[in-house]
């Protein structure tokens, strides 16, 4: 295995990052989703209007709290971690991002607390609420890089 490995520029894409934005999004706030649900299936027993008031929320209110959502987590501090191009240097003693603008960021492997491992990319998420790490494949050199990186991931988290 390499001592170091660094990629080639590269940034997420934002289908992606709106995936990810989605799950959490679900996965923090499913009570009230289902809260909201519950009230409206209770109240279309008392009255039949209660199917307006559904399809005005569906079509009408909820898309644009989610848009109004979706643009306060743009606005996130964090969010120009995982949008902005970058490149990675990745050796032993963790990951290096540094961004076209100059901004340097480091991760020692410690902070690593969990991993995603797709076809396509490596996702790392990070202790203490910082942006997870985003690393695709297309940025290695080749597939043994990709790989290297891969079977490190696995070891340093296995401990």
């Amino acid at each position: 295995m390499k001592r170091t490995i660094e990629t080639v520029p590269f940034y997420m894409p934002v289908d992606i990052y709106i995936n990810m934005w989605m799950q959490s999004l679900l996965r923090r706030h499913r009570w009230w989703l289902l809260l909201l649900l519950s009230l409206i299936v209770a109240l279309s027993f008392l009255t039949s209007d209660m199917i307006y008031v559904a399809i005005i929320l569906g079509f009408a209110a909820i898309p644009t709290i989610m848009i109004f959502l979706f643009v306060m987590r743009l606005s996130h501090p964090h969010t120009h971690m995982l949008l902005r191009e970058r490149v990675a240097h990745i050796d032993d003693g963790g990951i290096a991002l540094r961004y076209t603008h100059g901004e340097r960021y480091h991760f020692p492997w410690e902070y690593v607390t969990g991993y995603k491992i797709t076809r396509t990319y490596i996702m790392l998420y990070m202790a203490d609420g910082e942006a997870p790490v985003f690393l695709p494949f297309s940025a290695f050199g080749d597939e043994q890089e990709y790989i290297d990186i891969e079977k490190r991931v696995l070891r340093i988290l296995a401990v």
